[in-house]
């Protein structure tokens, strides 16, 4: 039987300027659980959450992200924090932030996390150029020799079957897990990306997304997926910001037969099958990608 701790993952952006020179940082520790309190952690969170969302609301912090992923020991908490810092002073400032504010957090940490290391994750610049969602983030390119035709419309359909998947001692498995969002609307945000950094307005690019296979329990509401999996469904976000972005998201019918129209988010439109989708837009001249496990 498999067994899950958390791995929460915050996600820093400094003020987006100087043309995003942001690099990534990661502070991270093993930590043992409170056996006596099992809503210690979610707790504590929390409260890092509020932190985080007060520098926010402040504008001295762009964003952030929690995430959850799964590990095998049910003893341990492994605790992660991505950082988007111009430099390590600001990195240390930002990572220290909720520390100060709330310091009964810091003292227990102290006491049940062990090896933190704060570490340079990646010496290539990157920031945000409109999707703000956690792993959307591209590459700083200063010197461009090839610049697209920003006067055209970019049209894309995506063929999503993604699913998030377990991982026992490292090794990859085919059993869905519930915890971590899902890969293909990652890497949608991030393609989304990749065109608005190459200088195409946003007004020009037409996303449309079929979903069909396990990929459609991402779109379920946060309760119908809480009831399900009994874990917050960590997808909402992203399908929320992508939509407002333009991008539009089909459900397959023929892929869902144990849940009702209310079950998912208003965000995702039902079909009666992906395939009439996919081949309706790659007549009207949309490009096909594959969002799929491999």
């Amino acid at each position: 039987m498999i067994r899950y701790s958390l791995v929460f993952l915050f996600l820093f952006v400094g003020s987006i300027e100087s043309n995003g020179q942001y690099l990534q940082y990661l502070t991270t520790c093993n930590c043992a659980k409170k056996v006596d309190n099992p809503d210690y952690w979610d707790k504590s969170m929390e409260l890092i959450s509020s932190s985080l969302q007060s520098l926010k609301e402040n504008g001295d912090l762009y964003n952030y992200e929690l995430a959850a992923m799964p590990m095998e020991s049910k003893d341990s908490v492994e605790l992660g924090m991505v950082i988007f810092a111009k430099d390590r002073d600001e990195f240390m400032k930002a990572t220290n932030h909720w520390e100060s504010e709330y310091p009964e957090i810091l003292i227990n940490i102290s006491e049940l996390c062990v090896n933190r290391m704060d570490i340079l994750m990646n010496s290539r610049p990157s920031y945000y150029p409109e999707i703000t969602l956690f792993g959307s983030n591209v590459y700083t390119i200063e010197e461009v020799e090839y610049i697209p035709d920003t006067t055209i419309e970019y049209k894309i359909v995506f063929d999503m079957t993604s699913y998030t998947t377990q991982r026992v001692r490292g090794e990859k498995t085919d059993n869905f897990d519930p915890f971590p969002p899902n890969l293909g609307l990652m890497e949608i945000g991030r393609i989304y990306n990749l065109h608005v950094g190459s200088g195409i307005p946003s007004d020009k690019l037409n996303i449309v997304v079929a979903v069909h296979g396990n990929a459609i329990y991402a779109f379920l509401t946060e309760e119908a997926y809480f009831r399900k999996y009994a874990h917050h469904n960590m997808n909402i976000e992203y399908i929320q910001e992508l939509s407002v972005a333009g991008v539009q998201f089909f459900l397959c019918g023929q892929s869902n037969s144990r849940h009702s129209r209310s079950d998912f988010v208003s965000e995702v439109q039902f079909a009666f099958s992906a395939q009439p989708i996919l081949n309706e837009y790659q007549m009207k001249g949309y490009a096909l990608k594959f969002l799929k496990n491999e």
